[in-house]
């Protein structure tokens, strides 16, 4: 076997776990962004002056929850990524907390 050959871990062995190095760092990114999300505890995804978005600002700020914020009507990754969570909701805020999909606008009903 040559030396390219014996270093070349794009035939399925991954090292011995079974995946390729691709497969292996879309794992390693994927549980990254998993223990990011726990990390960060509660997002929101909002629309600019959305009245049901502030709400949920003030109330979160009430009780001394911290958040991440991310613009949802203007960046098109993190819409994608709204979508993902709330099931293709357009809803605002659409809330998520410890990388679990919470609820769609905000309220008693909840509305946005």
């Amino acid at each position: 076997m040559s030396k390219a050959a014996a270093h070349d871990n794009t035939d399925g062995g991954g090292g011995g776990r079974g995946f390729s190095t691709a497969a292996a760092v879309r794992y390693t990114w994927a549980k990254a962004k998993r223990r990011a999300e726990k990390k960060v505890g509660l997002v929101m995804y909002v629309k600019p002056g959305c009245p049901y978005c502030q709400q949920a600002r003030d109330y979160y700020k009430s009780q001394g929850v911290e958040w991440t914020e991310y613009d949802a009507q203007n960046d098109r990754a993190r819409r994608a990524e709204m979508f993902k969570y709330s099931g293709g909701d357009p809803t605002v805020p659409c809330i998520v907390e410890g990388g679990r999909y919470v609820q769609s606008g905000f309220g008693d009903p909840p509305r946005g």
